[in-house]
Order: C-alpha cells, then structure tokens, then sequence
C-alpha cells in the first residue's frame, strides 16, 4: 500500500515537469535532472536517510544540481554584457532591419560552439568608425565565447562529478 501511496504521489510532483517536457531541446532534459536530483538531496538530507554518508552524498547532490540550474538558466556573464551595451550601444544589423540583435550560438554536428560572424552588427557608441566597430564586436564575441565556457565547465563539472559518485548514492 504504501508503494501505491508513493507512486500516485510521484505522478502528481512530476506531472507538471513532464507536461512542460519536450524531446527537441537540451534545457527540458537539464530540468528533469534538476528536479531529480532536488529531490534525492532532500532525500538525503532528511532525519529519514539510513546510509552513513547521506549528508556528504546531498552536498555531492547539491553541487550538481546547483551547476545544472546554472547552465539551465544560462545567464552567465550578464554584468558583463550590460557594462558591453552600456559602454557601446545596443547592437543592431542593418542587413536583417535590426531584427535580430546580438548574434547567438550555433551549434555544429560535432557539439562545438560556433559563434556566428555573418550578420554585421553596428555599435551606436562606435560612432561609426570601423576600429571602434570591430572592437565593439570582438569584446561582445569574447563575452559569448566565455559565456560558453563557463556553461561548458558547468556541464563538465556536474556529470563528472555524477559520473564518480552516481553509483554510491543510494540509500
């Protein structure tokens, strides 16, 4: 009876995390693992764990999700981007109308980071003049490139950490 209690009670807690799931995007996969591994945390942290270790495995547990919900958020060097468009100016691409403004990652087959150089950004605060524009694109390019390693060295750190202590967190 209680496993029937247990499960119903499971279907109702994931039941909005699995109606919001699709197959298409990587961010839906890092929420159900974020939401697993709370939840095991909570587990281990309760007065209900057994295993000697439960409170070094929910900080191994935290880390993890913690890095997850970071790379899940992606809002990696957003001070620095604001202090890029303070400095110069919104971005803009007269060949798209200014449509799409700040370019975005492109992955390619092989999962490797590509950021895109095709669309011609403009810098209000360049004035115009093309040392200042091209300056104004390299530090936006150099803020993504590290916007993506440390999204990269988030995703390293958490499914390594996962892939050493996965197998001893159980109860």
């Amino acid at each position: 009876m209680r496993q029937i209690i247990r499960g119903i009670r499971n279907l109702i807690t994931y039941a909005p995390l699995i109606w919001r799931d699709r197959d298409w995007d990587h961010s839906y996969l890092l929420e159900m693992l974020i939401f697993k591994l709370r939840h095991m945390e909570a587990a281990f942290a309760s007065d209900a764990a057994w295993t000697q270790d439960a409170d070094e495995i929910a900080a191994q547990i935290k880390l993890c999700h913690e890095a997850l919900a970071r790379a899940w958020e992606d809002d990696y060097r957003a001070d620095e981007l604001a202090a890029h468009r303070e400095k110069w100016g919104r971005s803009c691409c007269p060949k798209c109308g200014g449509l799409f403004c700040d370019c975005f990652p492109v992955y390619g087959k092989d999962g490797e980071s590509i950021i895109s150089h095709e669309m011609v950004h403009e810098y209000p605060g360049a004035h115009g003049d093309e040392e200042q524009q091209q300056q104004a694109s390299d530090e936006r390019i150099a803020i993504y490139q590290r916007q993506e390693d440390d999204k990269n060295a988030d995703l390293r750190d958490a499914f390594s950490l996962m892939a050493k202590r996965i197998l001893w967190w159980w109860d």
